[in-house]
Parts: C-alpha cells; structure tokens; sequence
C-alpha cells in the first residue's frame, strides 16, 4: 500500500509483533514456515560487509568532520548485526557501540569480542547527546516506527551530529520501472524476503523521513551495482541517467544533522 499523503509504501497486512520477536530469537513460529521462513546467518553477513564498511568508516568521517573535530569519535551503530562496523570503527580509535536485537547477530558477534546491546531502534538506551554519528545499514525498512526511530537517533545525538541511513529502494528504482513498462515484473513464490521488509522507502520518502525528524543540511545519494560491460554499456548507462532524474538506484542513502544548540 501507498500513503496517499507522503508517499511512502508499506506491507500491509504484515507481521505482528511477537512473531518478529520470534524471528529474531532464532525461531520460526508455525504461521511462517509456509514462507520459507528461515534466520539470518550472521557469520556470512561478517564477511560480505567487511570492505563495505571499510569505506562507509571513511564516507562517515568526510560526512562528520565538523561534528568529530577535536576529539575521540563516538558511533553507535543501530541494527549492528554481527558487529562487523563496530570492531572497524574501534579499530580506527572511535569509540563505537551498537545494538542489535537478533540473538544470533549478538552471539556472533561476541565470538568476535564485540558485546552488542538487545535493543530496539525506537527505544534507545542511551543519554542525550552522547553520540557524534548514529548509522543504520538497511534497518530502517525493517522497523515498526521509522519516525520513532529518527527522533531517537536525534535525541542521542550531539548537537550537530550526523544520522546516516541506508536502505533499498524497491519499487521505486528505476530498474524496476523499468521492468514495469516492458511487463517484465513476474509473480514470485511466497517466501520470508516478501514480508520482512514493513517500509518501502524511495529517495523522497527517506528524505522526507529525516526532515519529519527535524534534521538539516539534509543529503542523499543513489546506489547501483557494477557497471555493465560491452553491449548492455548504452543501457546501462541510459538507465542510471533516468536514475539520477527520476527515480533513483536500488538502494538509497541519506544523511542529515541534528540543529546545533
């Protein structure tokens, strides 16, 4: 379904809350094995962000260099999963936390001697103004309130700290309209990947989300895959020109910063 007032789409009917409690403890309740319904595996997940977050370190230091000048960073990365940015981030001498509700998540990631907080998005356990930067990497689509969670971020934020988000863009991407003009967007078997995400956010609706939020200087950027080669160049090059036009890549980021005092 479709917000006729912002825009933002939205699964509906959708999970409840017990059975995304299950799901993230591990277990898979009766009324989801016919979807295929299956957890995460945290430990592949460590490997494959590994150079991703290696850049994302450097994108948010260029993005918070007002916020961290002159002293120690302090991150809190929200849905850390198996705490792969976290471990980089101390690493690099930030001082870094994260939470993640999985169990799996934060048992991998005590394997890797990162204890990670059971926590959700909307209720942060934290002061105000204790962090400088505040990053979610593909959570926000999976949230109950994504709202609660920008205010959230933004209460324990410092003034002038960086909120950064990244999630996919769905149905609003230009590949996918795209795929709809030349009927190519074929029915799919019913599985766990159509009901886990709640929110289906385009590059207007997240940046939308931050300006609900009250946060300024507001940025966003589109996301695509490799760059096709020989033949499909034209295509592909044609394709992510309408992107940066109309609709956007399949996976958008955005960031904004909390008002200075």
């Amino acid at each position: 379904m479709r917000c006729q007032r912002c825009g933002l789409s939205f699964l509906s009917p959708r999970p409840d809350a017990s059975l995304r409690s299950a799901l993230f403890a591990g277990e898979i309740p009766e009324v989801l094995k016919p979807y295929g319904a299956q957890v995460a595996h945290y430990s592949a997940v460590t490997e494959t962000r590994a150079d991703v977050f290696r850049e994302r370190l450097r994108v948010l230091s260029d993005l918070a260099t007002r916020s961290i000048a002159g002293r120690r960073p302090k991150l809190l990365d929200v849905g850390a999963s198996s705490g792969v940015l976290v471990q980089q981030a101390r690493a690099r001498g930030w001082d870094a936390e994260g939470i993640e509700p999985s169990v799996e998540g934060r048992r991998e990631a005590r394997n890797r001697q990162i204890e990670l907080l059971d926590s959700a998005a909307e209720s942060l356990p934290f002061s105000a103004a204790t962090f400088d930067v505040v990053h979610a990497h593909h959570v926000f689509e999976h949230l109950a309130d994504p709202l609660r969670a920008a205010g959230e971020a933004r209460r324990v934020l410092r003034p002038g700290g960086l909120l950064f988000v990244e999630v996919p863009n769905q149905l609003d991407n230009v590949s996918f309209r795209r795929d709809i003009c030349f009927r190519r967007v074929h029915q799919r078997e019913r599985n766990m990947r159509s009901i886990h995400h709640l929110w289906f956010f385009s590059r207007r609706t997240l940046r939308g989300l931050f300006a609900a939020a009250k946060f300024q200087s507001l940025g966003t950027e589109d996301v695509y895959g490799a760059p096709a080669y020989g033949w499909k160049a034209s295509l592909s090059f044609l394709t992510r020109g309408m992107g940066k036009i109309a609709f956007g890549g399949p996976i958008v980021r955005a960031w904004g910063y909390k008002p200075e005092e």
